[in-house]
């Protein structure tokens, strides 16, 4: 599936009008989406099934942010993602013209403590040109409405108002609503948080009577979720990519999943972990 996605991603934007858009769903959402289905073959490949969680989880993000921007003024949406990146980098390189506190690790650590309070002359000019740059392309006749917008949202917040927010959503959970993906969207993120958050104490320890039993660093007690939710998540933005670049192609795409991927999905193994010392039984 990860090269299927990879290929595609150069297939819908070559089929696209190249566009602002185009280059926000195919060249960044999509290939995230595939990039997190790499990353969690990688990792489910050395054992480690709750850290794929999170890739998932990112996947599911990008999922659904591709088929948000896709369902309605995709132009407005895209832009307001691609503004909201080159202010963040904005906001980084002016905070690399300014030398952060060294704190307590100039008694722990007197070379990294230089180091990250020291800014060589080349670092700074850097930062200066970047700075530059990105004003420059956003007072772009293209981008600039859409920086004012962002100039407006913030008010007197310390931070830029999230892009979606000036698109007319206010959370995550809302684009979930509107893409009509809600069900999995409380199955990714209350999983996703946990692990995220450190929230759960039984991904990493049992009680059995008087004892403390450690899991392992790595285990796959998860596999079974981690890789239906990878296939769900990939499927549903291969899928929209499809419908709305290349069209032409769904009776294909349905071929592909009965041929090579369905057998696959219906028959991911399921582990059973012992309640006690979460062992895999």
């Amino acid at each position: 599936m990860s090269n299927y996605g990879s290929n595609l991603v150069i297939r819908a934007y070559s089929s696209s009008s190249k566009d602002m858009a185009a280059a926000v769903t195919c060249s960044v959402l999509l290939k995230q989406v595939v990039a997190m289905l790499d990353a969690t073959h990688v990792l489910l490949t050395s054992g480690s099934s709750k850290p794929a969680q999170l890739t998932v989880r990112a996947g599911f993000e990008a999922s659904l942010y591709l088929q948000w921007i896709l369902a309605s003024d995709s132009e407005k949406k895209a832009a307001l993602y691609y503004v909201a990146d080159l202010r963040e980098a904005r906001r980084w390189a002016v905070r690399a013209t300014i030398p952060p506190s060294s704190g307590d690790l100039s008694s722990l650590l007197p070379e990294l403590a230089t180091s990250l309070t020291t800014l060589s002359a080349e670092q700074q000019s850097g930062a200066a040109t970047q700075i530059a740059d990105i004003d420059r392309v956003l007072a772009q006749p293209s981008l600039s409405p859409y920086n004012d917008l962002f100039d407006a949202g913030r008010k007197k917040r310390k931070y830029d108002p999230h892009w979606y927010e000036l698109a007319g959503v206010k959370t995550i959970r809302d684009i979930a609503v509107q893409v009509q993906r809600v069900s999995e969207y409380s199955m990714f993120y209350s999983r996703g948080s946990a692990i995220t958050h450190s929230q759960s104490y039984r991904d990493h320890i049992r009680f059995s009577g008087a004892t403390l039993h450690m899991l392992p660093i790595r285990d796959v007690g998860d596999v079974h979720a981690v890789l239906r939710s990878a296939f769900l998540v990939a499927f549903q933005s291969f899928e929209t990519t499809i419908r709305f670049y290349r069209a032409a192609e769904l009776g294909a795409f349905a071929r592909k999943y009965r041929d090579d991927w369905r057998q696959e999905f219906l028959n991911i193994p399921t582990l059973v972990m012992s309640t006690s010392t979460g062992e895999t039984i």
